[in-house]
């Protein structure tokens, strides 16, 4: 299978964002409530070592290896309807302006999004990651608002309600969709 094969085979709604901002809460709760399949392709060490591609200039490499993973976390799955945590959003955030027009896998997509103060909170509980400094966040808070805009994508805000109240608007947003 190959990614291309990937939106021809499955219903997919794309949660993306960046770090912090209810993704991961949000994506297995609405694959529950949808009786979809869950995915989180970029996860452990492989999605880190995407990051790292993508930053030191490897972008060829970055993209091949989110095409290899995304492919991956499909290659289990039995559902029909799945909900990826994480998407093209992410891919693209890594990516210079020159390489995006390249990455063709485009699910449906709703972007969680929070303020800055929102995510520290969310991710000073977490003991298991790294930290960033603020001016890394705002970046990539920025970023993620600029992609949403630009290919349309809806926003969730996820530091304005509650996770109950998160789920019932992905599952409208959802129906607009036509997921």
């Amino acid at each position: 299978m190959d990614v291309s094969d990937i939106l021809d085979n499955y219903s997919v709604i794309a949660l993306d964002g960046h770090d912090g901002t209810g993704k991961t809460t949000l994506s297995n709760r609405l694959a529950a409530v949808l009786s979809a399949e869950y995915v989180k392709p970029f996860t452990g060490n492989a999605g880190e070592l995407m990051l790292l591609s993508a930053e030191s200039g490897e972008n060829e490499f970055a993209q091949k290896l989110a095409e290899k993973l995304i492919c991956n976390a499909f290659s289990t799955v039995r559902n029909s309807r799945v909900v990826m945590d994480r998407s093209y959003l992410t891919v693209l955030s890594l990516l210079p302006d020159s390489n995006q027009s390249e990455w063709l896998f485009r699910p449906r997509t709703i972007l969680c999004h929070a303020d800055y103060e929102s995510i520290e909170k969310r991710l000073s509980s977490r003991t298991s990651e790294e930290l960033f400094p603020r001016d890394y966040h705002v970046k990539y808070l920025s970023l993620y608002q600029s992609l949403a805009e630009e290919f349309d994508v809806p926003v969730l805000r996820t530091d304005r309600f509650g996770e109950d109240e998160c789920i019932e608007q992905l599952l409208v947003l959802c129906d607009e969709l036509s997921v």
